[in-house]
């Protein structure tokens, strides 16, 4: 039988390729701190590289951090719960197949083009692996939000009324938590709006928003280990 203490050892290492928290953390940082420097094109431009898939050369000062925000807010699922949950449940090769299922997601999960048929199948796959996660995400980012003290009362509003409003039915779950943690209105041009609040979009938003999301990534870490410890007590 294999000893635990070296599966542990190999194990973590190779659990830790299949999620990015530094990354993300870092991302989002990068733009705050273009932002405080008003350098407007250098926060677009982070914005684009490191996390969204959208147009930015025409974003607003509020529509750069307004992104920044949903991203942080979205990619606490993609990024870390997901990948830990499926860790928790099925070990690393669940860890691994969702990593091969997200990335296929990123890079073909688009409509038009020779790939559309692979795309749509991504897409979906990756709907169904974040169906679980997304919505534990949410409810713990209202925890983390309660710990920051931010409005948990208006998180769990806009959870209520407006989860539904983008096209992914994970999306919005997190992302409409933050936008009524934060009093904001998260809004991508001409596809949905995720009102919060009429809060400025500025930088103390995310800065909070960094912050609430580095709270939720150590609940979100805690509860993977409470359901991986779980998973080993009924192996």
């Amino acid at each position: 039988m294999f000893p635990d203490f070296l599966f542990a050892i190999l194990a973590v290492p190779l659990l830790k390729t299949t999620f990015s928290l530094s990354g993300l953390l870092e991302a989002g940082k990068g733009v705050l701190d273009s932002l405080e420097r008003n350098d407007l094109p250098g926060a677009r431009r982070k914005l684009s590289r490191d996390l969204v898939s959208r147009e930015t050369e025409d974003l607003s000062r509020e529509e750069v951090t307004g992104a920044a925000v949903e991203s942080l807010a979205e990619n606490l699922t993609d990024s870390l719960a997901s990948p830990l949950f499926f860790f928790g449940v099925f070990g690393l090769p669940g860890a691994f197949f969702y990593r091969f299922c997200n990335t296929c997601d990123s890079m073909i999960g688009y409509r038009g083009g020779d790939m559309e048929w692979g795309g749509k199948f991504a897409a979906r796959c990756d709907d169904v692996l974040n169906w679980i996660p997304a919505r534990v995400s949410a409810f713990l980012l209202l925890a983390a939000g309660a710990i920051a003290g931010e409005d948990v009362l208006s998180g769990i509003e806009a959870l209520k009324r407006h989860r539904l409003f983008t096209s992914s039915p994970n999306a919005g779950w997190t992302m409409s938590v933050m936008a009524g943690l934060l009093g904001v209105t998260l809004e991508k041009r001409g596809v949905y709006v995720l009102p919060g609040g009429t809060g400025p979009l500025d930088e103390d938003v995310l800065r909070r928003a960094l912050r609430v999301v580095r709270i939720a990534s150590g609940l979100v870490i805690a509860a993977a280990a409470v359901l991986g410890g779980l998973h080993g007590l009924f192996r």
